[in-house]
């Protein structure tokens, strides 16, 4: 099986400075961490590949700070690490920001699974059901959303638990 997992890095604390001219966070300036919700994401991809084999590869989009979080990713056991970064990709809404994780997919051939952290408290203002969608609106890859857990015994995935309400 393989096995994407998109994760971000958002800031460490509450003192983040925004660029007067573009409005944009200034990464560069403080100190980041991996999304808290990314590390379920990786969690559960890695249960995953215990129990039914396959690789693990972590994909995120950012300045090259991302590296960082990445080695913890493999550290964690994840197989493989991707960074897409580019200067045109700074200020990218979270529309333009799913499109290149959906391109950078693409050139990696695809997958089995992708598993993406619920949300980012950065893009907490976009619209939920936009949110959830935009990495997958174009049906390139199937999408599960919300799931509480994803069971696997002898190489078979399972039934998913879903919340009841929007948590």
């Amino acid at each position: 099986m393989k096995i994407i997992v998109c994760m971000k890095q958002v800031p460490a604390g509450t003192n983040v400075e925004i660029d007067p001219e573009t409005g944009a966070m200034k990464r560069l300036s403080s100190a980041t961490r991996t999304n808290p919700y990314d590390l379920f994401a990786l969690e559960t991809a890695l249960l995953l590949k215990e129990k039914m084999g396959g690789t693990v590869t972590v994909l995120t989009m950012g300045p090259a700070q991302a590296e960082s979080m990445m080695k913890d990713a493999y550290a964690c056991g994840a197989d493989e690490a991707v960074i897409l970064s580019d200067r045109k990709f700074a200020g990218s809404d979270v529309l333009s920001t799913s499109y290149t994780l959906r391109q950078g997919i693409q050139v990696l051939g695809g997958a089995d699974l992708i598993i993406c952290g619920r949300q980012c408290f950065l893009s907490s203002t976009f619209p939920l059901k936009k949110r959830r969608n935009s990495l997958f609106s174009a049906r390139d890859f199937p999408c599960l959303q919300r799931a509480l857990c994803i069971p696997a015994h002898e190489g078979v995935l399972h039934s998913v638990a879903f919340p009841l309400e929007d948590q």
